[in-house]
Order: C-alpha cells, then structure tokens, then sequence
C-alpha cells in the first residue's frame, strides 16, 4: 500500500522485528494478566499493475504471504476459578495470507492515495489454548484508504506494539 508503480509484475520481501506488552485482556476464555511478544516476520508480496486505469486510477491486485521465523510469547493467564497458569514458548510457520484484489491508487500534487479492499484466508495455525497463533481462525474481510506524501511517510500498528521494517 505504497506508491504505485507502472505497468508490470513486482516482487517485494520484507523482513521486520515486532515487539509488544499487553496488560490484562480476556484470552480464550480467560483473563491474561500479562503477555509479552517477540516476532520476526518475513512477508512475501506479489503484485500486478495493470496497463489500464479505473476512475482515473491505477488499478492493481496483491497477494501477501507472511511467515513467522521465530514467534516467542510469554504470560500468565488467570481461569473463572481456576489457579493461574504462567505459559511461554515459540512458535514459527505460515501466518494468514491476505489477498488485496482489487486495489486503487491516484497521484496528486506528490500526495497518494490508495483504496484497497482485502481478504484474510485463515492459513495460519489457530488453537485457542495457545497465546501465540499464526492465525486469527476465520475469514477476515476489511478496506483500507491510505493517504502520504513519500517524504513524510509515517506507517503505524494499532495496539502497544513497536515495529522496525527493514
């Protein structure tokens, strides 16, 4: 969700680091007290920018396809009557793929703006005993518009989380 390039097939890789402390929150069905959360990811991306536009637009359709190198989580979680119970461990493979079919992007005065609906497949492993999944169990449908100017990009992440993209 970037800056659309001319018509054409584009590879990108990224590998990044995320980091993250959640305070109490429900979890599977009970309270987690507290969870810390290291990843790297490493995201594949597929896409296609057509030779026509659509409402003035350059159309385009991208697959993203992220693998978890090294998940590690640890945390404590506390049951409805129930001791609590401390769990840590790692976790890697195929996360969630998504899938943005039918993306849109105009230019303007150096500003940018993008339209794109997408499609989570839940590809992921998901077990709700698990504090860690590679997946959310189940279809995710979503739209996103994003606004920049390439010299004051700022790409941010929903949560207490921090993440480097290299």
């Amino acid at each position: 969700m970037g800056m659309v390039g001319p018509p054409g097939f584009y590879l990108r890789n990224d590998t990044f680091y995320y980091t993250a402390t959640e305070g109490a929150r429900p979890l599977g069905g009970r309270t987690a007290a507290e969870v810390d959360q290291d990843c790297w990811v490493n995201t594949t991306k597929l896409s296609w920018v057509a030779p026509f536009e659509i409402l003035g637009g350059s159309f385009s359709s991208t697959r993203a396809i992220p693998v978890v190198i090294n998940g590690r989580v640890s945390g404590s979680a506390v049951g409805l009557g129930r001791r609590g119970v401390f769990k840590s461990g790692d976790v890697s493979g195929l996360s969630d793929i998504l899938g943005l079919p039918a993306q849109l992007g105009w230019e303007w005065r150096g500003h940018h703006l993008n339209l794109t609906p997408g499609i989570v497949v839940p590809t992921g492993s998901y077990d709700v005993d698990r504090l860690l999944n590679l997946g959310r169990h189940g279809v995710r449908c979503g739209f996103g518009l994003h606004v920049f100017k390439p010299q004051i990009r700022l790409r941010g992440f929903a949560g207490h989380g921090r993440a480097l993209q290299l």
